[in-house]
């Protein structure tokens, strides 16, 4: 996954950028698994190969991380001059590596066989402590999108109103300080008072579509609110306390404000409900919910529920492994049983979509000739001691596909909302078809196979 706007050279391991231990065992963090898997979209790797650099902005400053075969290393071209020891206290806490993520991974394997396998597969993943205003503006872009889109929405964002930050030492790109012909452009987030001045026109431009009315009103609001202040005070309080605050917000449902206090304030026993999350409880968990017409907030709790009864505390960290399994950047990890197994679940789902969707339309057929043979016009057509209507289904999908197009949109009924029907703000045209083609659950980059 590379920044759009963002042409990264071979970045070199020599030169005045210094490198550095960051401390965690490479069981403890592994970079693809906790970087790739949706809960943040400043990260750029650098090539394709497992060992390939990872540059990102953390806290105004530019850090570059690559793996070692027992660490994590690190160096800040944009601060090179600043203390090691500062540098990797902001670093410990961005990955809450005071938590220990073995251990847990060690508790939660008694769960059962499935999540074991799947935590032997993707070891390392880590949950970020991300700064909560940049976290915000960036779930509130991901709804109904995929995560490649995200990024470059976000990448523009921060290069038309962000701050920009210097390189003030050029060899890890491959340049002389001071030339800035190769070096790329990296750009803080920007503040909430920008984004509440810029024009709801521009951020259309950007690629935002309907959101860019979300970007716009939650920071505003945020103002009213006493700005990043507010969202930093959420930390801490309780988790059911946390969603309902952050839902008031423009473009912030249950799925998008959980993503928030999971990865920036502090609440590690969330569970952000996706489609995936649904699938991963209705499978592996309670088959029962299948039965649960919508996403009501009773349902979205009851998912919650079930992770946290397995996975305690960290409950959130562990449903973000078990999210990530399955993506199809991580799938290919996994053993081939358990691939085979996730293939023929979504099979399944496919089958089942496609009967309901056919009652459906036999309902709505049935239904059109029972208006039609109760209508003083249709009884007077009808000989008299012959059926009103088809005796089979098929006949009745003759009559209906013979009816003239407007007499069959007319009786056309309402798509009932799939799990999940509630999206995260106004759900555009092209986002309420998809609803009615199949499940779909608030919308995110997490519902997209990206």
């Amino acid at each position: 996954m590379r920044l759009p706007l963002v042409h990264l050279s071979v970045l070199g391991t020599e030169g005045g950028c210094m490198w550095h231990r960051l401390g965690a065992a490479r069981a403890e963090l592994r970079l693809h698994a906790t970087l790739a898997n949706g809960q943040a979209f400043t990260w750029s790797r650098v090539g394709s190969d497992a060992k390939s650099p990872w540059v990102g902005v953390v806290g105004g400053r530019v850090i570059v991380l690559k793996e070692e075969d027992s660490h994590v290393e690190f160096c800040c071209p944009s601060a090179p001059e600043e203390s090691p020891d500062a540098l990797r206290e902001a670093l410990t806490a961005y990955f809450q590596l005071e938590t220990p993520l073995v251990e847990l991974y060690e508790r939660w394997r008694s769960a059962d066989e499935r999540t074991c396998a799947v935590l032997n597969a993707l070891p390392g993943l880590r949950i970020l402590r991300q700064e909560p205003v940049e976290c915000l503006f960036s779930f509130i872009c991901s709804s109904n999108n995929n995560i490649g889109r995200i990024t470059g929405i976000l990448a523009r964002l921060r290069a038309a109103y962000g701050t920009r930050i210097p390189i003030r030492d050029a060899s890890i790109f491959g340049a002389a300080s001071g030339d800035g012909a190769d070096v790329p452009s990296f750009f803080a987030f920007p503040t909430i008072e920008r984004l509440a001045q810029v024009p709801e026109a521009e951020l259309r431009e950007l690629g935002l579509g309907y959101r860019a009315r979300f970007i716009r009103e939650t920071a505003s609001l945020l103002l009213e609110r006493g700005g990043a202040d507010w969202l930093v005070e959420q930390r801490g309080r309780p988790r059911e306390d946390v969603q309902a605050a952050l839902v008031e917000l423009s473009g912030v449902g249950r799925k998008v404000a959980d993503c928030v206090a999971l990865f920036s304030l502090d609440q590690p026993a969330t569970i952000p409900v996706d489609v995936h999350v649904w699938q991963i409880a209705c499978r592996d968990y309670d088959p029962s919910l299948h039965e649960a017409k919508s996403l009501t907030p009773a349902v979205y709790g009851r998912v919650g529920d079930l992770f946290r009864a397995r996975f305690g505390a960290h409950a959130g960290w562990a449903h973000s492994v078990l999210f990530a399994a399955e993506l199809p950047v991580f799938r290919a990890l996994l053993p081939d049983v358990l691939q085979e197994r996730m293939v023929a679940f979504r099979l399944v789902e496919r089958e089942k979509s496609a009967q309901k969707k056919e009652e459906q339309r036999q309902r709505a057929v049935h239904k059109a000739l029972g208006d039609a043979t109760r209508s003083p016009a249709a009884a007077d057509a009808q000989p008299s001691g012959r059926a009103a209507s088809p005796t089979t289904p098929d006949e009745a999908a003759v009559v209906a596909l013979r009816a003239p197009a407007s007499s069959r949109s007319r009786t056309r009924p309402a798509a009932r909302p799939a799990p999940g029907g509630e999206a995260d703000g106004a759900r555009p045209h092209a986002a309420r078809k998809r609803a009615r083609r199949g499940l779909v659950l608030e919308g995110s980059a997490f519902e997209n196979d990206s």
